[in-house]
């Protein structure tokens, strides 16, 4: 079988990796953000053989009908998604919130929630028929410690646990795993990209019968 891996926020740190790493395992990918040049600089970067099995592809998730017309027109060879990873966000913004713009608030909500909620709802359907599916949302222990800056960067991450365990809920019966993935801010000497992408993989690759339904990730140094 196949394997096809669907990463959103593919062009930020943590995505990159996440897509070397499901490349360098024989998996197809479909890399997904909104940064169409930064999709295309990574693909270039990659070996010829792995250029060969990704898709990188440029939409604003938060836009329903564009993410429905995208899926739905994705070419046989990686329209069966097998894994999807839901890392697409946006970062807390710097400095007291109730000083932020409207615009700024908007932004958070549908970069984080609009789009996590979009993609996993036009995937589920197949996943489900084809009795074979793993979707992975990559949360934050931010979301749930108060901080400055982090009113709705807080909210929506939260938001991403709770989604999860109720879509796991719902998803009860069927061959489809749900899994959240907690971390702090990468950094490279305390925990990496790599790291948290090498947690992703083995999520994903557990044997069937098992779910893991909330991982998170710390550095050995930080509790």
């Amino acid at each position: 079988m196949q394997h096809i891996a669907l990463v959103t926020g593919a062009s930020t740190e943590l995505g990159e990796a996440s897509v070397r790493r499901f490349l360098a395992h024989d998996h197809r990918v479909i890399a997904l953000d909104a940064e169409s040049s930064q999709l295309e600089d990574m693909k270039l970067s990659l070996p010829v053989d792995q250029q060969q099995k990704i898709l990188t592809l440029s939409l604003d998730m938060s836009d329903a009908e564009q993410v429905d017309e995208l899926i739905a027109s994705l070419l046989p060879e990686f329209s069966a998604v097998t894994v999807l990873v839901n890392n697409a966000s946006l970062t807390p913004t710097q400095g007291q919130q109730r000083e932020a713009q409207q615009t700024d608030w908007s932004l958070g909500i549908n970069r984080n929630i609009k789009g996590l909620v979009h993609v996993t709802r036009i995937l589920l359907p197949g996943m489900v028929e084809r009795q074979c599916g793993h979707v992975i949302n990559v949360g934050a222990v931010g979301a749930q410690n108060p901080c400055l800056g982090g009113d709705v960067y807080g909210g929506t991450k939260a938001f991403f646990q709770q989604f999860s365990l109720n879509l796991r809920a719902d998803l009860i019966g069927t061959a489809v795993r749900v899994s959240s993935i907690h971390t702090i801010a990468t950094e490279k000497e305390l925990l990496s990209a790599n790291d948290v992408a090498e947690s992703i993989f083995w999520v994903s690759h557990l044997p069937h019968h098992m779910n893991i339904n909330r991982l998170e990730l710390m550095p050995a140094t930080k509790t």
